[in-house]
């Protein structure tokens, strides 16, 4: 059996194992615990083989397009399609860069290569003090704001 047939039938074999966990009645913790485990196995062994191919892909992407930004598509003979795409680069400001001493040091022509940007991040006791402030003050630092939700984040093997 060549490569192709074998992942097409373990991705059968797995779509039918989905199935059947999804049909299942409720699991129990351990029942779910193993099989996450299993799968994120399987997910690791799976990105050990896939990240080597899109390298190589990235890499045949990037000497088709000469290194400039563009896409690249590639076919196999059985219909599957890679789209590569080389983006635009971005110029950005180091974190570390000594912007004052640069501006000392450009003068007038600071204004002409850079622009300032002022960014707003809320305290950590943002929370704790906003209720303490005077109601219209309160609702204004609260209309400013948006609360993102966190994502629940589940691994397995560590």
């Amino acid at each position: 059996m060549d490569r192709l047939s074998q992942l097409q039938e373990m991705l059968r074999t797995l779509q039918d194992f989905g199935d059947e966990v999804k049909a299942s009645p409720g699991l129990t913790t351990e029942e779910t615990v193993a099989l996450g485990q299993r799968l994120w196995d399987i997910r690791e062994c799976v990105d050990g083989i896939f990240n080597p191919l899109k390298d190589s892909l990235r890499a045949k992407g990037l000497q088709e397009t000469k290194g400039l930004p563009g896409t690249r598509h590639f076919f196999s003979p059985d219909g599957s399609r890679c789209t590569v795409t080389v983006p635009v680069s971005v110029v950005q400001v180091k974190k570390d860069a000594d912007t004052e001493g640069l501006k000392v040091l450009l003068g007038p022509d600071f204004a002409e290569l850079f622009e300032e940007v002022i960014t707003y991040k809320t305290r950590k006791d943002f929370q704790k003090k906003v209720p303490d402030l005077e109601p219209d003050k309160t609702k204004a630092a609260l209309d400013a704001v948006k609360v993102v939700e966190s994502t629940t984040r589940v691994m397995f093997g560590e």
